[in-house]
């Protein structure tokens, strides 16, 4: 499997190059010289290198999202699943959500399974123990108490559009692309 932040940053890259080539309206001139390590190439048919990069481009997000979304858990997969965890505590009017457990190694399971979700440090958790302002009485258990600020919800929302941003980017430049080769013709 490919490293994701090496082909996050292609296709980024790619997205961004594309992007520019194809808004600015970039023209190459005839037999242009390029060299690319040092060796130098030319470009024949300019016209060509611009569904090239549309190419390049499709191909770099479509790798993007199957790895960087089916095959691996995307920071937003990631949320949604701890969202789904606390939604299975208790909210109080102090802004925390309560989660009743058993014991402490029940409790401590809790809180790994919720850090594990937000390694981001989107949550914060604390095993409050049989904490006098939690008003519940269970014979030999503990409440664990976790706080999930809006501040963690929009720095979420900000993570999101970044991690996204090869696909987003690349979709514009596509569009841009093509554009620009119907208006072409």
């Amino acid at each position: 499997m490919p490293e994701l932040d090496k082909l996050r940053r292609f296709a980024l890259a790619i997205g961004l190059i594309n992007l520019a080539f194809a808004s600015a309206g970039v023209r190459l001139a005839r037999d242009a010289e390029i060299k690319p390590l040092g060796i130098p190439l030319i470009i024949a048919a300019p016209k060509l290198l611009l569904f090239v990069l549309l190419v390049a481009s499709l191909y770099a997000s479509l790798r993007f999202w199957f790895y960087g979304y089916v095959i691996t858990e995307s920071p937003s997969a990631a949320r949604r699943s701890v969202v789904e965890l606390i939604k299975t505590a208790r909210k109080r009017d102090d802004g925390y959500y309560y989660q009743i457990v058993r014991s402490s190694s029940e409790a401590q399971s809790w809180i790994g399974r919720v850090e594990k979700s937000v390694a981001r440090g989107d949550a914060t958790t604390h095993e409050a123990g049989r904490s006098p302002s939690v008003p519940i009485d269970i014979p030999s258990g503990a409440v664990v108490r976790i706080k999930y600020p809006n501040s963690a919800r929009f720095l979420g929302w900000l993570q999101d559009v970044d991690y996204s941003a090869p696909l987003w980017v690349n979709a514009v430049a596509l569009v841009a692309g093509v554009w620009r080769l119907a208006s072409a013709t």
